[in-house]
């Protein structure tokens, strides 16, 4: 049959309560022994493989008139005489107690070595108590009804951390060193347990005091109810274990695996390095300070080693030396905080030799000598962790409060972490790897998000040089731009802006923003912008203009990407202003629309239909006009304004509608307050907004005339262009522009079909001379031969005009020149 003892007839293995100079017996309700622990045969003089099976009587007798009576409910003490196999006897003094619950009457029968002097046989017995109970690792402590401690083993005293005979009489929240912490939930439980009579196995709880020499201490307890032979409640019984070593041991773990994979999700290295400090503390250390070596901007790659213990430090510092700079600290303050100034530290001392020497350095506390501070490779040792027995009083010495361990990343330092303990619970070795192994993840941390802060810096640098960094001045246009780069997390992104001046004194207006983020996005939006810039040039269409970036991103062997994958592709609003008909043609592919603001104040977005986005391919684009009347404002943006801080797109428009209709003194305060109400701090998607107020031109800043198509037609186009530049009072360009415009008019008479040939004139910040014609062909400047008696009209306007080109219309084609209207 098996007990509570794990020992068998055939002698097997102790029991689990076995202890030295205590004899354990369990015995059945007929009086033979069922099992015994190892041990027992010393005091019984009888081989462990013998007493099982055998009578009670044949190995013990009782002695004394206290003897061994049948055991009642709450057990009894006696005294035996215990004869050995080779006939002596030997008086033990014993305790026994009913095993209730366990089939046949079984009985638990503690007994030790009786003393010699003059003790009564109650005393005797009250000795197997103390002996056994006070050198048993089990808190035990017994209370009456109104949970008042009766009685109190010093395992249990330690446990809860009252001095020793300070429970006997208060209840657990009186005597407890911290009534706040743990000792309300358990004696919560006891008073339950005390009430339902229902058993409580096996609950856990976390201790603190500030007056141990261990803070923080764990353990597992199981209460249950002591009932009298009636079954009236008498009190409870409290046993408790001490599981500190293996709660700290699990916490390790669980702080190993949490600084392996949290990092507060920032890739930003101060928010990093204070996260993982505040992780540490009260788990790891009392205080945890993350200090970064000041020179890491010098260092090319942290993944390459480098020998930084003797690099000559920035600012002059002696070989050996270094220069730091805290970035995280969490706990009792010591030293500087994150964000004061560097600290430099001569060669020699524990900092700077834990740089150079990559190795951790310990020491008593913070305020020690620097003779102290020993390397860990030396052969000197922490004490063992004590036991539960062992004194931890406050004149228990121990040797390390501070720990210096290296931040090392791919084979080179970068910096220090600082761990400081209390005295009164220092580091043992059992710390040692835990602290290391949280080091080295720091550093990991650490590392990774220094080297994604410099590329993010390089990404963002080479994006801000790639973006206009003032937009051209244009008469017909107020022109102001925003642009907010997203968070170290999400990356620099690929948002652009421009305002390109066009022909007739139109201007073209982009925003674009290319899938993706970091040094990629940034270089890929630099050639979608010089792309742009180009097909501007050819004075295409909106739609054209699109279709041949869709080309321009199918032709670079780039697709599209799917999802997860960064890819290159692209979105794109092409819009072009004219100020003379005070119309906007726009386009768009896979770009929020642009939104227009009247005058009044009032928020429209015109109907552009949707393209679809730069780089699927195989799709037309298709453009849409609007009217602009005078003082409207063109606002164009990146989807990263309607969806800052996970709006959904129309919610972002709605507020984007908000935020344009409220009254503003100037274009400029316009932006700020969109970008106040509906960006706060850093967005984790980039920004770009572009804001332009349209003024068309004035009525006599125009002129236009139609001429058929007749060989006299040049003759009257010069009469014309004569008589306008006398009016505008710049008769001093009477020449050139008469030149220019005669061999304009002539070759479209010449060359050109349809039945007229039309002649405009625009007067803005420059002379702009027009020619329109029915003709697809575009015209190129010829090579005549010095006997030819045309082809170089084309090479005359270009001499005398600062800039000309050709446009294409629905009806045909427009050759323009433009002119300067100062003197030259």
């Amino acid at each position: 049959m098996s007990g509570p003892t794990s020992a068998s007839h055939d002698g097997g293995d102790a029991v689990p309560l076995a202890m030295a100079g205590v004899a354990l017996l369990l015995v059945d309700g007929d009086g033979l022994v069922a099992g015994w622990a190892a041990g027992s045969e010393n005091l019984l003089g009888h081989a462990v493989a013998r007493a099982p099976g055998r009578p009670l009587t044949a190995l013990v007798t009782a002695s004394g008139s206290s003897g061994l009576p049948a055991a009642g409910p709450d057990g009894s003490l006696g005294l035996l005489t215990a004869t050995a196999s080779d006939g002596s006897a030997r008086p033990l003094a014993a305790w026994q107690w009913p095993l209730h619950g366990t089939a046949g009457g079984m009985r638990l029968i503690a007994a030790v070595e009786a003393g010699t002097g003059t003790a009564t046989p109650d005393e005797e017995a009250s000795q197997v108590l103390a002996r056994f109970f006070g050198r048993a690792p089990v808190g035990i402590a017994i209370t009456g009804r109104d949970l008042r401690t009766v009685w109190a083993n010093p395992a249990m005293e330690r446990i809860v951390g009252t001095p020793s005979g300070a429970s006997t009489g208060a209840r657990l929240t009186e005597a407890a060193a911290a009534p706040g912490d743990a000792a309300e939930p358990i004696e919560a439980l006891m008073a339950e347990v005390l009430e339902t009579g229902r058993p409580a196995l096996d609950r856990a709880y976390v201790l603190s005091a500030p007056s141990w020499p261990r803070p923080r201490r764990a353990c597992s307890t199981c209460v249950f109810r002591l009932d009298d032979a009636s079954g009236r409640p008498l009190g409870v019984c409290a046993m408790a274990v001490d599981t500190t070593g293996t709660w700290r041991s699990r916490e390790r773990l669980e702080l190993l695996g949490e600084a392996g994979t949290n990092a507060a999700g920032t890739l930003d290295v101060g928010a990093t390095a204070q996260a993982l400090a505040e992780l540490c503390v009260p788990r790891l250390a009392d205080s945890v300070a993350v200090d970064l070596l000041d020179d890491l901007d010098d260092l090319n790659d942290l993944g390459e080693p480098d020998d930084l213990g003797g690099r000559e430090r920035r600012g002059g510092a002696a070989p050996g030396a270094c220069v730091t700079r805290r970035v995280g600290h969490h706990g009792t303050p010591h030293g500087c905080a994150a964000g004061d100034p560097p600290v430099s530290h001569r060669a020699g001392t524990p900092y700077a030799r834990c740089v150079a020497e990559g190795v951790t350095y310990l020491a008593p506390s913070a305020e020690a000598a620097p003779g102290s501070w020993l390397p860990l490779t030396t052969a000197w040792r922490l004490p063992p962790e004590p036991g539960p027995g062992d004194d931890e009083g406050p004149g228990a010495q121990r040797t390390c409060g501070v720990l210096l361990v290296p931040l090392r990343a791919g084979g080179g330092a970068i910096g220090v972490v600082t761990f400081v303990r209390d005295p009164r619970d220092l580091f043992v070795p059992d710390d040692l790897a835990t602290v290391e192994a949280v080091a080295e993840r720091i550093a990991t941390h650490v590392g990774n998000a220094w080297r994604f802060a410099r590329e993010h810096g390089t990404a963002l640098a080479l994006q801000r040089e790639l973006l206009p960094d003032d937009l051209p001045a244009v008469s017909a246009l107020d022109v102001t731009s925003r642009y907010v780069p997203a968070t170290a997390e999400g990356g620099v992104g690929g948002d652009w802006f421009d305002m390109i001046p066009l022909s007739g004194a139109r201007s073209a207006l982009v925003v674009g923003d290319v899938v993706g983020h970091g040094v990629g996005a940034a270089a890929a939006m630099g050639r979608f912008r010089t792309a742009v810039r180009t097909l501007a040039a050819m004075e295409l269409a909106p739609e054209e203009v699109l279709a041949r970036l869709d080309d321009l991103v199918i032709g670079s062997g780039t697709t599209w990407p799917a999802a997860g994958d960064p890819g290159v592709g692209a979105s794109c609003l092409y819009a072009v202003y004219d100020p003379v008909d005070r119309t906007c043609v726009a386009a768009r592919a896979g770009h929020p629309p642009l939104a227009l603001v009247a005058p009044d104040g009032t928020v429209t977005l015109p109907d552009l239909p949707p393209g679809p986005p730069l780089g699927l391919g195989g799709l037309p684009f298709a453009s849409g006009r609007c009217t602009v009347r005078d003082g409207s404002v063109l606002a164009l943006f990146t989807d990263g304004l309607l969806g800052a801080h996970g709006r959904d797109a129309q919610a972002g428009l709605d507020g984007l509608r908000a935020a344009l209709a409220a009254p503003a003194p100037s274009l400029d305060a316009l932006a700020a307050s969109v970008l106040d109400a509906l960006v706060e701090g850093v967005p984790r998607d980039d920004v770009a907004l572009l804001l332009a107020r349209a003024h068309g031109l004035r009525g006599d800043q125009v002129a236009d005339w139609t001429f058929a198509r007749d060989p006299a037609a040049a003759a009257a186009a010069r009469t014309a262009a004569t008589g306008q530049l006398h009016d505008w009072g710049l008769g001093h360009l009477e020449f050139t522009v008469e030149l220019a415009v005669s061999e304009l008019v002539t070759n479209a008479v010449r060359h050109a079909s349809g039945q007229d040939v039309g002649l405009r004139m625009i007067h803005d910040t420059a002379l702009v001379c027009e020619v329109a014609d029915g003709a697809a062909t575009a015209p190129r400047p010829r090579h005549a031969r010095a006997t030819d008696e045309s082809g170089r009209g084309l090479f005359l306007v270009a001499q005398v005009a600062r800039r000309w080109g050709t446009r294409f219309t629905p009806e045909g084609k427009v050759i323009w020149a433009e002119f300067d209207e100062e003197p030259g």
